[in-house]
């Protein structure tokens, strides 16, 4: 023992304590750490320009590391706590990593922030947080190797504390950044629980007819809204460009102005949308929603004419093609979660409408109440009144024409269409001294209508299609300034016949008529708030309960016939009064004569025979073929669809099914025309006993823009049949909602004024076939 040598002052400490604070390679990367975002940010001021926005894009495939890594550290930390010192882990080293690569992200987010010039409120909440996590990422290593050196008196769970923060902040900010890539709601967007929020967009005035709408405020913005907002408004500029109002699309962005008025294709903005779809400049970029050549159109147009901030579509004379784009822009832009504040279309003040509808209201309600389906107001603010006599066929002449000529002076839309009107109506047309649109197609009219449509000084579009006009009417329309369509398809005009000036490049041949009355200007869009009303089976009590309450509330309504049960008189229609039904004004559609599964291939094919014996009994009693009808039993297949369109039928509709379990007390589908085949038009609520007046509200109110509801009942009551009974008091109710909120009710036909019905959709379940309902639900 006296000759051990002696003890040396250290010998004392352990192993950790005697080792240096700061290992080699420790103290050289350390300061690295430090001066990497500096030594990044310099990049920006090198001479070589490309080299900053060149090492900014890496940032996107940097910042994956620290995530992983960061997180490794907070878990292998959690399992040496759960080992109480059992397993040893190198946190030190994983967070280390972390930590260097958390600071070259957020160096490279820097430089790629500003070489995209990108900003905007969501962009710096991103970059404040990447700041924040890489400080918190080197503050968290620091005192990870104070403790391991045992160098402070800083306890352990301080460094711990530090790294929970670090990772809290991580997920925060890796949440911010895949909303600036991918949206706002990307990564609840799924989650069972998520509602989204309602989108607010700018204003469309679906009450004013289209050519009121201002070019800028009602197409340009909602286009420029649906289609860029994402990347150009407030919360995210990228490019420095803000499109979201007037003065900002003129300022432009970091390359300048984002449009050069009158000179399109020089204007960047509509160069990125016109860049081929895989330029890597192409704008909407390719995983977002794209603009559609109509849209595209409208921009271009709204260039060429300056770029103005204010002007209506009348005023600036826009194309009538692309007039007819506006009316439908609402649908195509809008998602379901939209929400449309309409600054034209506020409840209108009853005081004003009196005032501004005068005198003319007594005789507008007796033509209305005379001819239901044919006269409306052009809004429920408006005093100008829409003429739609092509519902009512041949059985609308020169005298019902005459009879409305009482307020010809304040009519601003006609389609006369098919009716029986000849030219002994041309004192009457002449008096429309306010007519935009005016279709004449398939009458009998001739040259001798043309002094009156030349008083017609507002005119703007004329149809004349197969009728037997000649060139000699062409100079007595010449001069109307604001005609811009003259459709003569199968008339005498031949397409090579001289045309006087004023006419030049607005003469039109096409080939059907139904063409011809698809292209002339639409009506306008769908109105808010309108349902088509159905009745099946011919009740007894659609003549005693629901015809009069309709008519008191000046609803329209189609009634479907069907003789299966009209044996027993206590309980359903007679034909006689089937013919009652028809004289007050409604629609009488088919419901096949059996009520039987036209959803079996071999029963389909025996639908016509069925149609004509509904078409010849209601012949005997005055009402015309029908051209609306009824899937009996929700059952419907190709078969019948093909016999459907060999016997003339426009419109039909199925039930709520497959979408809705038949019975099932929920909201079926809105009918929307540019995806359901009108012979396969959705019901939107199947009324039963259990129905609620809550529940009627809310299948009513389950429209989005460009939808309408269609709701089917039975009887009110229905005896014969409970369980699709609907209660006397209930209807009541539910007419009376509708009345109060101020819906419009129209039948089943109307629906021909939304659809192109030369065009229809490629509905999904055309060549799919759906059986007959199995059982009722039980009442």
């Amino acid at each position: 023992m006296n000759g051990s040598p002696p003890e040396s002052p250290e010998s004392h400490l352990s192993e950790r304590q005697r080792r240096p604070f700061l290992r080699p390679w420790q103290a050289v990367a350390l300061p690295l750490i430090a001066t990497a975002p500096v030594l990044l940010m310099l990049a920006e001021r090198l001479p070589w320009a490309w080299l900053a926005p060149f090492l900014g894009r890496f940032h996107p495939v940097v910042l994956h590391f620290p995530i992983v890594l960061l997180l490794l550290a907070g878990c292998l930390e959690i399992l040496q706590i759960a080992g109480r010192g059992r397993w040893e882990f190198p946190v030190t080293l994983v967070l280390f990593l972390g930590a260097t690569g958390a600071v070259t992200a957020m160096a490279l987010g820097w430089l790629l922030m500003r070489a995209d010039a990108v900003t905007g409120g969501l962009i710096e909440a991103h970059e404040r947080d990447g700041i924040i996590v890489a400080v918190l990422a080197v503050v968290t290593l620091s005192a990870r190797l104070l403790a391991d050196a045992r160098r402070t008196p800083l306890p352990r769970w301080a460094g711990r504390a530090l790294l929970a923060v670090t990772g809290v902040m991580l997920f925060r900010t890796s949440h911010e950044g895949a909303r600036v890539t991918h949206g706002e709601e990307y990564l609840e967007e799924h989650a069972p629980w998520f509602k989204p929020k309602p989108k607010t967009v700018f204003a469309f005035p679906l009450s004013r007819p289209v050519l009121q709408w201002d070019l800028y405020a009602h197409v340009v913005t909602p286009i420029l809204q649906a289609r860029c907002y994402e990347c150009h408004a407030a919360r995210k500029a990228k490019g420095g460009l803000l499109l979201d109002s007037w003065a900002n699309v003129q300022r432009g962005g970091k390359t300048g102005g984002a449009v050069v008025p009158a000179k399109p294709d020089e204007s960047l903005l509509f160069q990125r949308i016109n860049l081929p779809f895989e330029h890597h400049d192409h704008m909407p970029p390719r995983r977002k929603s794209q603009l559609s050549a109509e849209e595209m159109a409208l921009l271009r147009r709204w260039i060429l004419l300056g770029a103005p901030a204010q002007g209506t579509l009348g005023s600036l004379h826009l194309d009538n093609r692309l007039v007819t784009v506006v009316g439908q822009l609402p649908g195509l832009l809008l998602d379901k979660n939209a929400v449309v504040p309409d600054a034209s279309d506020e409840e209108p003040d009853p005081a004003a409408v009196a005032k501004l509808r005068g005198d003319l209201a007594g005789v507008v309600a007796e033509m209305q109440a005379r001819y239901p389906q044919v006269v409306a107001y052009e809004s429920r603010q408006s005093g100008d009144l829409e003429m739609n006599a092509a519902v009512a066929g041949k059985s609308f002449g020169d005298a019902d024409l005459a009879a409305v000529g009482r307020v010809a002076g304040r009519i601003v839309w006609a389609d006369f269409s098919g009716t029986a009107i000849t030219d002994r109506s041309a004192a009457v047309v002449a008096a429309m001294k306010r007519l935009r649109v005016l279709r004449l197609g398939r009458t009998a009219v001739t040259d001798l209508m043309a002094p009156a449509l030349g008083k017609l000084a507002h005119l703007e579009s004329l149809n004349l299609f197969g009728t037997a006009v000649t060139p000699a009417l062409l100079p007595a329309i010449a001069p109307i300034n604001s005609l811009r369509r003259v459709y003569v398809g199968e008339t005498r005009i031949a397409s090579d016949a001289a045309c006087p000036e004023g006419l030049r490049g607005k003469i039109l041949f096409p080939a059907t008529f139904s063409q011809a009355r698809s292209a002339s200007p639409a009506r306008r869009a769908k109105p808010a708030k309108l349902v088509v009303l159905t009745f099946d089976d011919a009740v007894k009590s659609h003549l005693t309960v629901v015809a009069p309450l309709l008519r008191e509330l000046g609803f329209r309504a189609t009634f479907f016939i069907t003789p299966r049960w009209m044996g027993d008189q206590s309980n359903f229609l007679t034909w006689a009064e089937v013919g009652q039904l028809h004289r007050m004004g409604f629609e009488i559609g088919n419901h096949s004569w059996t009520h039987a599964d036209f959803g079996d291939p071999n029963t389909g094919k025996l639908l016509g025979g069925e149609l004509q014996r509904v078409e010849a009994e209601l012949a005997k009693v005055g009402v015309p073929k029908p051209i609306s009808f009824a899937w009996s039993g929700n059952a419907f297949g190709p078969e019948g669809i093909e016999e459907l369109k060999k016997h003339g039928y426009q419109l039909a509709r199925r039930g709520m099914q497959p979408e809705v379990l038949y019975g099932a007390v929920k909201v079926g589908p809105a009918l929307d025309v540019r995806r359901h085949h009108p012979l396969l038009i959705p019901t939107t609520g199947d009324a039963y006993p259990a129905w609620t007046l809550e529940h009627f509200k809310e299948v009513v109110a389950s429209a989005q823009l460009e939808e309408i509801v269609v709701l089917t009942f039975h009887g009110v009551p229905d005896p014969a049949h409970p369980w699709v009974s609907t209660p006397q008091e209930k209807f009541h109710a539910y007419m009376m909602y509708l009345k109060e909120a101020g819906f419009t009710a129209i039948a089943l036909r109307e629906l021909a004024n939304y659809y192109d019905l030369s065009s229809p959709p490629a509905d999904r379940l055309l060549g799919t076939r759906s059986g007959r309902d199995a059982a009722p639900p039980k009442p």
